[in-house]
């Protein structure tokens, strides 16, 4: 019983001094696959992932910035197009981004960049992904 109980005052300390070496605010956003091929006729979901290593909760929007002409692009949950994320303190969230070509879209590299800001402004992210199309199958 002793040996658990300083135990869990040793894990208690220990992630006392993580807290401490965080700083009040660092909000960070990731694609996973910032560069995908693809087949003409498929379409696009990546993982975009945002990282809240600070001491405090945060909200951030987040929005497609810019899409190419003849892509319908979104970041969405398991069910809803989203317009922003509450990440709380020490954890991470993850949203997906969609794209859906023009059946008349033509193979080539498309660009689209995903833009990301806290209320204040303090932290303003942004992110390129590249899709390129394949007029075949992908290798």
């Amino acid at each position: 019983m002793l040996v658990g109980l300083i135990g869990s005052q040793t894990l208690g300390f220990a992630e006392e001094q993580d807290d401490k070496n965080k700083p009040d605010r660092l909000v960070l956003m990731a694609v996973e696959y910032p560069g995908v091929k693809i087949a003409k006729d498929e379409d696009v979901s990546i993982d975009v992932i945002f990282y809240n290593k600070g001491k405090k909760n945060e909200n951030v929007g987040v929005r497609v910035e810019a899409a190419p002409e003849g892509w319908q692009a979104r970041l969405k949950t398991y069910r809803f197009d989203v317009t922003g994320v509450h990440i709380p303190s020490g954890d991470n969230k993850t949203l997906t981004f969609e794209a859906d070509p023009d059946e008349n879209i033509q193979p080539g590299n498309y660009e689209f960049r995903i833009a990301a800001q806290t209320p204040d402004g303090r932290f303003k992210m942004s992110q390129t992904i590249m899709v390129t199309v394949k007029a075949g199958e992908v290798d």
